[in-house]
């Protein structure tokens, strides 16, 4: 991974004496996002989809990419906070990227009109997954510091990340990529995360705006969703014709009965709800 770290030109007499250190992180090349093709829910989602794991603006600017510290004061934890909302609308997770205190909780609010399954990674590899309905409220809470992914196990383009701090001193990059960070003046190590790109590391002084640049990554076009006639018989039977969404989650949700993600008993509810919600 290519890093590219420059110091802009800063006025004489803010060096060292302004309390932010800033800057921006960039993709060079610019890139477009990853396109995927919709297998489900279509009629609300639309036929196509960027992904949001790389989002780069016209200008080469990464958005989304996690500022910190490394060594940052000591006990100095005031401001983080505990609890953080991340919305399902538009068949996005919204924000891409929360910043939570260890025992904070994200509060996952469903706005869609459609149901989602929510997979999130939790500490040791521990997961949780559950069916979500159309303005249902489920929380989650997160012990220890690191990067959890948010997934959408029926929209496969919808992810999201909740990144548990150590300290009050990150930030999360903005569409152009520009962050700052409040802190005493002084010479700091700095630490990028992005969740395609990788870890960056290098140095700022308050006053001074850095750059810091990630190599742009390949990017591929998600092949078309195999054709739901592929799907087993049983599956099959149970769905009417026209309706290739439903029959694709139930699907999904047999693959997961028989990896043990289910019991038969879950399997069975989720199936009847699932049927019953089609109108």
């Amino acid at each position: 991974m290519a890093l590219v770290c420059s110091l802009l030109p800063a006025l004489p007499s803010r060096a060292q004496t302004d309390p932010v250190v800033s800057g921006r992180v960039t993709v060079t090349p610019s890139t477009a996002p990853r396109l995927i093709n919709v297998d489900a829910d279509a009629k609300v989602c639309g036929s196509r989809r960027a992904a949001a794991e790389v989002e780069v603006s016209p200008q080469g600017g990464l958005a989304n990419a996690v500022v910190s510290i490394e060594e940052p004061p000591a006990n100095d934890v005031q401001g983080i906070p505990l609890e953080a909302e991340v919305r399902q609308e538009g068949c996005t997770f919204a924000p891409h990227v929360v910043l939570l205190a260890p025992g904070g909780v994200i509060r996952f609010v469903n706005r869609d009109p459609i149901a989602h399954q929510i997979r999130v990674v939790g500490t040791a590899g521990t997961s949780v997954a559950a069916m979500q309905k159309t303005n249902v409220v489920m929380s989650k809470a997160f012990d220890a510091p690191g990067e959890f992914p948010v997934r959408c196990d029926i929209h496969q383009w919808m992810s999201a990340w909740a990144v548990v701090v150590k300290h009050r001193y990150y930030a999360i990059t903005d569409a152009d990529g520009r962050f700052s960070i409040t802190v005493a003046p002084g010479k700091y190590r700095v630490r990028i995360w992005h969740e395609q790109l990788g870890i960056l590391r290098g140095e700022l002084v308050t006053g001074r705006a850095g750059t810091f640049t990630y190599a742009a990554p390949q990017v591929a076009v998600a092949p078309p969703a195999p054709s739901p006639a592929a799907a087993p018989a049983a599956v099959q039977a149970s769905t009417a014709a026209p309706n290739n969404d439903l029959a694709r989650k139930l699907l999904y949700l047999r693959e997961l009965r028989d990896l043990g993600v289910l019991t038969q008993d879950e399997y069975r509810a989720k199936v009847d709800w699932l049927i019953g919600s089609v109108k």
